[in-house]
């Protein structure tokens, strides 16, 4: 391969594993070889050969995923992620990928149920039921949306990322006006987390420079805030 003879190094590394089939080491180089040649499927068929060898590779499993997620071969991205979900247990983020997966298949029933598997295995983990609320909310499902925005509240009523949800899910019913009062209460409270403040103030702001209509509102906002700001 140094003196770029690439058919001859990959023929020897081809005799190599032929020689030796079990050695991890041959398979993991003729691998990266095949895939520095863009030949997917003879990596792939390295590639689960090693993990059948090394069942507790996450490594691999890794390779394999975004491997299979290239070639869109969905059903088989998914089935890796089960057999990484075996080997580390479930989390929200294998969650979240199973559920866009399942999403871009046209299968929104499965692409939720993976959300509410996390949220019942983690029922204290308030990151799992926001997120899934999210989803909800982009779904149009406001009011299992709601039901997990209260589970979330029950765990912590002060997380940030609960208040701007709850902000947001009354700007989807439409309730423009109740939203402009929640939002400036919020941002003008001194006692809400800073970032929930910045974050509000930073929509606001990208909306006053969309719309012109909104830019009044925005600086009379922004000067409310500032004015309450005591300067020493």
């Amino acid at each position: 391969f140094y003196l770029g003879k690439d058919s001859v190094g990959m023929a020897m590394l081809e005799q190599a594993v032929s020689a030796d089939p079990g050695n991890p080491w041959y398979l993991e180089r003729l691998a990266t070889a095949y895939l520095s040649q863009r030949k997917q499927d003879k990596a792939l068929e390295i590639l689960e050969k090693m993990a059948s060898l090394q069942t507790k590779r996450v490594d691999v499993l890794s390779q394999l995923f975004m491997l299979y997620k290239q070639m869109g071969r969905t059903e088989d991205v998914i089935h890796t992620l089960d057999r990484i979900q075996t080997l580390q247990g479930n989390s929200l983020h294998i969650a979240e990928q199973k559920f866009q997966l399942y999403r871009d298949m046209g299968r929104p029933d499965d692409a939720f149920s993976q959300m509410r598997a996390v949220c019942k295995e983690f029922p204290y983990d308030v990151n799992c039921h926001l997120v899934t609320a999210e989803h909800y909310m982009e779904d149009g499902q406001m009011d299992s949306a709601m039901v997990c925005l209260d589970r979330a509240e029950r765990i912590d009523p002060q997380h940030g990322g609960l208040l701007l949800l709850r902000l947001r899910s009354v700007l989807e019913r439409g309730d423009t006006l109740a939203y402009e009062q929640q939002r400036d209460s919020l941002i003008l409270d001194e006692q809400t987390d800073i970032q929930v403040r910045f974050t509000a103030l930073r929509e606001i702001a990208l909306t006053a420079l969309q719309d012109s209509t909104k830019r009044h509102t925005a600086t009379a906002l922004f000067d409310k805030l500032l004015a309450s700001e005591k300067v020493e």
